[in-house]
C-alpha cells in the first residue's frame, strides 16, 4: 500500500512537473515536526498531571506545533491520573531527556502541524505494568504484555501500526523501541494518546506521507541527472 514509485514512472514526469516537485521538496511543510522534551529545553524533574484533575486535558508543553496534554490512563479496572515526569538519560535506556509516564496518559494534538500528518513515530521503553494507545480519539488498545505482542496491525480505521522492540546493544546500552503509525488514503493522524503504568517515551516525530517524500526525492534526483546530461 505504501510502495515507492519506480524509476520508470519518474522518467515519465515532464520537466514542468519535475520543477514543481523540486519546489515542493524545498517547501517547509515537507520537513518533520518533533517533540524531544529538549528544544526548547524542559528542566529535568518537571512534572505534569500530579494527581490534580484540574490539570486534566490542559496543554502543558508545545514543541514544533505539537501540543501535549495529560489525560486519564484507562484500564478495565479503573481510570488513573497520576504523574508524568521529564527525566534525563536513564541507565542507558534513553540517551537524552524523555517523558516517564506513571499511571497517566500523554495526549499529542497534531492539528496545528502545517501539513497533513501521515506518519507518527514514538520511541519507547517499557519498564513494567500495562500500557495503552489510541489514535484519532478512536478505540483504546490495552497493552497487557508489550506493544510488540499486543498492539494490532490496524489501530484505527485506515491507521496501521508497526512496532520495533527495544534492543540491548553489545555495550549494554539500549536502543529504544519504535511505534510507527501510518495513515492510508486521504486520512490523517490528528491525535495520538499513549499511556502506561511504567512507560518511557521520547522523540515523537510526525511527517507527511512517506511515499510523497520518497517521490519528491526521486524527482529531485531525476532533475539533477537531466541537467548533468545536458551539460
Amino acid at each position: 500500500m505504501f510502495q515507492f514509485l519506480n524509476c520508470v514512472m519518474v522518467r515519465r514526469l515532464t520537466v514542468p512537473v519535475l520543477a514543481l516537485v523540486v519546489l515542493a521538496l524545498a517547501a517547509p511543510v515537507s520537513s518533520a515536526a518533533i517533540m524531544t522534551f529538549e528544544d526548547p529545553p524542559v528542566p529535568v524533574g518537571t512534572t505534569y498531571g500530579n494527581r490534580d484533575l484540574g490539570n486534566l486535558g490542559l496543554v502543558v508543553l508545545t514543541q514544533d506545533e505539537i501540543d501535549l496534554a495529560m489525560h486519564l490512563f484507562l484500564l478495565p479496572e479503573g481510570a488513573f491520573f497520576n504523574v508524568a515526569t521529564v527525566a534525563g538519560p536513564l541507565q542507558d535506556y534513553f540517551p537524552s531527556a524523555h517523558l516517564d509516564l506513571n499511571n497517566i496518559s500523554a495526549n499529542f494534538d497534531l492539528t496545528r502541524i502545517p501539513f497533513d500528518v501521515k506518519q507518527v513515530t514514538i520511541e519507547y521503553q517499557e519498564f513494567g505494568g500495562k500500557s495503552n494507545l489510541s489514535v484519532n480519539s478512536g478505540g483504546l488498545h490495552i497493552i497487557e504484555t508489550s506493544f510488540a505482542d499486543d498492539l494490532p496491525a490496524v489501530v484505527a480505521p485506515g491507521i496501521g501500526a508497526l512496532v520495533t522492540e527495544p534492543v540491548q546493544n553489545p555495550d549494554q546500552s539500549w536502543t529504544p523501541g519504535l511505534i510507527t503509525l501510518i495513515a492510508s488514503g486521504d486520512l490523517t493522524i490528528d491525535n495520538v494518546n499513549i499511556g502506561g503504568q511504567e512507560l518511557g517515551i521520547d522523540n515523537i516525530t510526525v511527517t507527511p506521507e512517506p511515499a510523497t517524500l520518497a517521490l519528491l526525492g526521486l524527482g529531485a534526483a531525476a532533475v539533477l541527472r537531466r541537467r548533468r546530461v545536458k551539460a
